[in-house]
């Protein structure tokens, strides 16, 4: 059948047959398939389904703001917020954002956009939005990646509680005042907070807090909270956990007010 549909004589072989069911580049188990009217395997259709991961979209805002997101699983229908991935982010200001980097005031992230639940914070989202003074993050979000807020203006930034990482370089040079950290988190990659020179509080809901790396980072030069005021900055953290954050390493470098709370 397969050398009748290419036009080729009886002489095809298994041989010339690869592995992924391909004569010359033509899927022939597939248009077998579609000739004699089956459905497609479980396997192929799954396939079909991540082709399209990374397919990039644009929808607007509750403000108006059109935003560029990016499909991560087509099955689990998620996507984060910004089309740079690792193979094509650079880390320089050639770097597409996620908005014009010229918006002003306060954007709201949606938690579903075009069937999809955001999930995510690419990199360099929104890296120099420097009139950007509040981001509403959506419930569902689960990781901001490197550079996602560098140099942003931002003050009061709240994480969702399903947060579990923040990347590296994250919030660098940015204008936040006071930074609310989800229990669930479990890593805070160098450099995250480095230059956050207006940074005066951190609310950690961590209740077992882990160490945070004493090492500069390779692109920077800047630890976590490199550049930073530590002395003005106001720690606060769950009630009966102060002396599990003072045998870590780092946050005890945050020396003017070490506060436990009911949170």
């Amino acid at each position: 059948l397969a050398s009748i549909i290419l036009g080729k004589q009886a002489e095809t072989t298994a041989a010339d047959v690869n592995a992924d069911g391909k004569v010359n580049g033509t899927d022939i188990v597939a248009l077998c398939n579609i000739i004699l009217g089956r459905a497609a395997s479980p396997e192929r259709r799954v396939k079909a389904q991540q082709s399209t991961a990374n397919t990039v979209f644009t929808a607007q805002t509750e403000e108006g703001v059109e935003m560029t997101f990016m499909v991560l699983d087509e099955t689990a229908k998620t996507c984060q917020v910004g089309s740079n991935t690792p193979d094509n982010y650079k880390g320089t200001s050639t770097d597409p954002n996620a908005i014009d980097w010229r918006t002003i005031g306060e954007i709201t992230i949606p938690e579903e956009v075009n069937g999809y639940t955001v999930v995510g914070i690419g990199l360099g989202a929104f890296s120099m939005c420097f009139d950007i003074t509040k981001i509403n993050l959506p419930p569902p979000l689960r990781f901001i990646e490197a550079d996602a807020f560098i140099d942003c203006g931002i003050k009061d930034m709240v994480l969702p509680d399903n947060v579990e990482s923040i990347g590296s370089h994250a919030f660098h040079e940015s204008r936040i005042e006071s930074i609310r950290i989800p229990a669930k988190v479990t890593t805070i990659e160098d450099g995250a907070f480095s230059c956050c020179d207006q940074l005066k509080t951190i609310t950690s809901f961590i209740k077992e807090p882990f160490d945070l790396s004493e090492e500069p980072s390779a692109k920077s030069g800047w630890t976590i909270f490199g550049g930073c005021n530590l002395s003005g900055i106001t720690l606060y953290v769950p009630y009966g956990t102060k002396a599990k954050y003072q045998q870590k390493k780092v946050w005890p470098k945050i020396r003017r007010y070490f506060f436990e709370c009911l949170i």
